[in-house]
């Protein structure tokens, strides 16, 4: 079993602005042992500032920003896993449920024989509501309209589950499972077979080879190259190790890096 969840408006808060900030400086000094000058340093760049707006030769007053994070900083990404790195003493300590994260996206695994599928339910149904009060303390909101669950398992595993309640519950909302779900650009299905990402990958490659097909020509052949590994080499080449062993998609994958090869 499978949940994928984010959190919205990360840095955000919807209430209390300088709470937030307050929070961060509190997690980074007793969960991450900054302090000192490096703690000051973190609360002279997150505290303090001001923003001003320029059109033409017109300067606004400075206003005073008391919420949120630097926009577009370097440090902005690394203080959200920081801000929400804790998160797992809730997933894995409290209801024993594995948990990837990857900035504000969460991902929560968890496994059962099929005989214990309503007990699996409801451990991360009571997970995600765990999660979404802990999110609350932290004045960010979990985004159940892009919360997907999926069940992994054999054709058989899965095939026997179809006639039972696969849905799971957050309050008063229903996560409906689904039979393929999308990871960090990459498609898996139920059976974790890889068909629908090979097949939207060949069919992605085979669409920008038909338009370099009519444009090589005129650019000649060192571009007709460099457009050939910046938009299709890299797209078969991104995370093609999880299809080790899948001989089927293995096949299909190579014929399309011949047909590239025909075209350079």
């Amino acid at each position: 079993m499978k949940r994928l969840f984010c959190n919205s408006d990360a840095y955000r808060p919807f209430s209390h602005p300088r709470s937030l900030i307050l929070v961060l400086l509190n997690v980074l000094e007793k969960r991450f042992c900054i302090e000192d000058t490096a703690l000051d340093w973190f609360r002279s760049y997150l505290t303090g500032r001001t923003q001003s707006f320029v059109f033409g030769d017109t300067t606004t007053e400075a206003h005073t920003i008391d919420c949120s994070v630097p926009q577009g900083s370097v440090l902005g990404p690394l203080g959200f896993v920081a801000y929400t790195d804790d998160i797992s003493v809730v997933v894995e300590r409290q209801h024993g449920v594995s948990l990837h994260q990857y900035a504000d996206d969460k991902q929560l695994f968890a496994s059962a024989r099929l005989d214990r599928i309503a007990d699996l339910r409801r451990q991360l149904s009571d997970c995600v509501v765990s999660v979404k009060n802990w999110c609350a303390s932290r004045r960010l909101q979990l985004n159940t309209d892009k919360t997907e669950a999926i069940w992994f398992g054999s054709r058989a595993s899965i095939n026997n589950l179809s006639s039972r309640d696969r849905t799971l519950t957050i309050d008063e909302t229903t996560i409906t499972t689904t039979d393929v779900v999308r990871n960090l650009g990459v498609l898996l299905d139920s059976e974790l077979s890889m068909t629908q990402h090979v097949a939207k990958v060949a069919s992605v490659c085979f669409y920008h080879i038909r338009r370099l097909r009519q444009i090589r020509r005129r650019v000649g052949q060192e571009v007709t190259t460099r457009l050939v590994l910046a938009v299709v080499t890299t797209r078969l080449d991104y995370c093609n190790s999880l299809l080790a062993g899948l001989y089927r998609n293995r096949r299909r994958s190579h014929f399309r890096e011949f047909r590239t090869a025909q075209l350079v």
